[in-house]
């Protein structure tokens, strides 16, 4: 509750990319604002999972991704702030722990979902699942922030030409669309037995391309 009363931070792209860049005292800064921002959000997520409607938080699958966050945060609480490289290494090691963890929460937080559908009937829960797509949809973003961070930090320990942590300097992302252009096709000619033409325009290494054509 105390860590979720505090307001999580918003960081700046820019930023991450700099710090990733940065030498061991910028790093010590970063595993510090770590310390403090990885517990606030995980402990903002579990709240958000206490408090779901419909009886989705007393569901066996949602408790147990409670239970999971929480310790996150009860790890946080006593570990102690990075303050050498030493302090350093090992708060990477339980960065990597709460990025590794075999949680699966999408299937678990479905799991709590079927529950509320078997409980509700099939009629009735189709009147509430845009409501709790909604709120899932919400959950999931801030997560995917959260592991954004951490996984930023874990990756930043290694240096790499061109890259801080997860973020690259020089990226074709036209490249990167067509690639998941042509597996959306795929998907939807395997679903469907059809597929829409994807085209990306352009993406620095030069011309027009469309996917899968």
């Amino acid at each position: 509750e105390a860590f979720a009363r505090q307001t999580a931070t918003a960081v700046r792209l820019e930023d991450l990319y700099r710090w990733g860049q940065g030498d061991a005292t910028v790093r010590l800064r970063m595993a510090g604002f770590l310390h403090r921002e990885v517990a606030i959000r995980n402990a903002q997520l579990c709240k958000e999972l206490r408090v779901l409607p419909f009886g989705l938080a007393e569901t066996t699958g949602v408790s147990e991704v409670i239970r999971s966050f929480s310790g996150y945060v009860d790890k946080l609480a006593d570990a102690p702030v990075p303050q050498t490289a030493e302090d350093d290494r090992s708060f990477t090691e339980l960065m990597k722990d709460i990025l590794e963890d075999q949680m699966h929460v999408v299937a678990t937080l479905g799991s709590g979902v079927g529950e509320v559908r078997d409980a509700l009937g099939e009629e009735r829960y189709e009147s509430v699942r845009a409501e709790v797509d909604h709120i899932l949809d919400r959950f999931f973003m801030k997560r995917i922030g959260l592991r954004f961070l951490i996984q930023h930090y874990v990756e930043a320990a290694e240096e790499a030409p061109g890259v801080a942590g997860i973020i690259h300097s020089d990226v074709a992302v036209g490249r990167i669309l067509r690639q998941e252009a042509r597996e959306a096709q795929r998907l939807c000619r395997k679903t469907y037995g059809a597929s829409p033409d994807v085209l990306v325009v352009g993406d620095g290494v030069g011309g027009t391309d469309a996917a899968g054509l």
